[in-house]
């Protein structure tokens, strides 16, 4: 799994192969160990062990402590990377209301319908494109105000998918 992570004025680039307890960073591979016991999760690499507790995620924005230290990070996987080469966002501006595809795709499936309420993160649409299914989530709290798509529809990129009140 590939990852780009910023943190402070740092991108760098990330390679998980957790199969192999291996992390690549830059291109160098590091051994390490990740666990987790009564919410709180311990990383090790070498002899060096840091306790990660407080961990939050909004979309690819993370916030934890490690050793009691706030951390802010932003991580964009495989998908996100891919997209963002192609000039697209994974993602919706978080104050967006009208939902719109992130790419051309086929409409798998359709989680809400008018007048559902949901919660920022709730899945409202899943898209399949590139061969990859992609859960398009509500930016925020709201209220399905219209449904534009229906299933196995195709779609352009920025086509409306659904209104939010």
């Amino acid at each position: 799994m590939h990852y780009r992570v910023s943190f402070e004025s740092f991108d760098i680039d990330l390679e998980l192969d957790p199969d192999n307890a291996l992390a690549k960073v830059e291109g160098k591979s590091y051994p390490y160990t990740f666990t987790q016991h009564n919410g709180r999760f311990y990383f090790r690499y070498g002899h060096k062990q840091w306790v990660v507790t407080d961990l939050e995620a909004n979309g690819q924005e993370i916030q934890f402590k490690i050793d009691g230290k706030i951390v802010k990070t932003t991580v964009k996987n495989e998908e996100a990377l891919l997209l963002e080469s192609l000039g697209m966002k994974a993602e919706q501006e978080s104050n967006d209301s009208n939902i719109v595809a992130p790419m051309p795709g086929k409409v798998l499936s359709v989680e809400v319908k008018v007048g559902d309420s949901v919660q920022k993160g709730d899945t409202l649409i899943v898209l399949e494109a590139m061969k990859m299914e992609n859960e398009i989530k509500s930016p925020i709290d709201g209220k399905i105000k219209t449904v534009r798509v229906e299933v196995s529809q195709t779609v352009e990129k920025q086509t409306l998918l659904l209104e939010l009140d």
